[in-house]
C-alpha cells in the first residue's frame, strides 16, 4: 500500500528532481489511488510544472497536465500560465497557443500574466508580429498596457530578428504608456541598424531613446559609430527624396 501522497512531489520538485516528482503522480495513478488525489490542492500539480519549465521539460509539465486531469483535479489561471511559461522556455509556440485554447476550454480568463507569458513565448522565437498582436489583445480584453518587462522582450525580439521598424514602433509604443527602455535593449537595437547598414534607421532609434526618456551611455554611441562605418544606406524611398531635394 502506497503511503506517498501528491504532496511528497512538492519538495521533490523544488529540488528539480522533476522525473521522481512525475513517479510519484504516475504510480498513484497506476495504483487507482485517484480518489484522494482527486481532493488534493491544484499546487502541488502546478508546482511542478512550473519546475518541469524551469528545466526546459515540456513534454513532462505535459505528463503532469495529463495527470492532474486523469485525478479530476481542474487547473487554474495559474497553472495554465506556468504550462505557457514551460513551453516558451522551450520555444515550442504551437503548444503554448494550444494551452491559450485549452483555458476557454476549462472556464479560466486569461490574466495580464498569461498575455505576458504568450508574448514572452514569440518573443523567444522571434515571432514579432504575432507578440504585437497579442499586447493589442490584451489591451482590447483587460484594458492593461503592456509592462516594462514584455516590451522589453518585444524590442529585443525586434533587434534579434533584424525588424527595424517595428523596433521603432515598440519604442514609441513604451513612450505611450510611459515605460522607460532599457538602455542594453535599445543599444541592440541600434547594433541591428548597424548590421543591416542602415544609418538612417540608428538615427532614428537614437531619436526614440531621446524622446522617450533613455539614458544614453558610451555602449550607445560606440554602436552608433560603428554602425556609420559600415557604410549605411538609405531605404530607396529616402534616397529619392534626398536626390531631389
Amino acid at each position: 500500500i502506497y503511503t506517498l501522497s501528491l504532496h511528497d512531489a512538492l519538495p521533490i520538485s523544488q529540488a528539480q528532481e522533476i522525473d521522481r516528482g512525475l513517479h510519484v503522480l504516475e504510480q498513484m495513478m497506476a495504483c487507482g489511488i485517484v480518489q484522494d488525489v482527486g481532493h488534493a490542492s491544484v499546487t502541488p500539480y502546478t508546482t511542478l510544472i512550473r519546475a518541469c519549465g524551469k528545466a526546459l521539460a515540456v513534454d513532462k509539465a505535459f505528463r503532469v497536465l495529463r495527470c492532474m486531469l486523469d485525478a479530476g483535479v481542474k487547473p487554474n489561471v495559474l497553472t495554465f500560465n506556468c504550462l505557457i511559461d514551460a513551453c516558451g522556455k522551450a520555444q515550442d509556440l504551437d503548444r503554448a497557443f494550444h494551452v491559450f485554447g485549452l483555458m476557454r476550454h476549462y472556464d479560466q480568463a486569461p490574466d495580464s500574466i498569461t498575455f505576458a507569458a504568450l508574448v514572452d513565448a514569440c518573443c523567444r522565437a522571434l515571432e514579432v508580429e504575432r507578440a504585437l498582436e497579442l499586447v493589442q489583445l490584451m489591451y482590447r480584453q483587460l484594458g492593461q498596457e503592456p509592462t516594462s518587462t514584455t516590451c522589453t522582450a518585444l524590442l529585443e525580439a525586434c533587434a534579434k530578428a533584424g525588424q527595424l521598424e517595428r523596433g521603432l514602433e515598440v519604442l514609441q509604443m513604451m513612450g505611450e504608456v510611459g515605460v522607460r527602455p532599457v538602455t542594453a535593449s535599445c543599444n541592440q537595437l541600434l547594433e541591428a541598424c548597424g548590421a543591416l547598414r542602415r544609418l538612417d534607421r540608428a538615427l532614428d532609434v537614437l531619436g526614440q531613446m531621446k524622446l522617450v526618456g533613455a539614458t544614453l551611455n558610451n555602449e550607445t554611441y560606440v554602436t552608433l559609430v560603428e554602425a556609420s562605418s559600415r557604410r549605411a544606406t538609405c531605404s530607396p524611398p529616402s534616397c529619392r527624396t534626398a536626390r531631389s531635394g
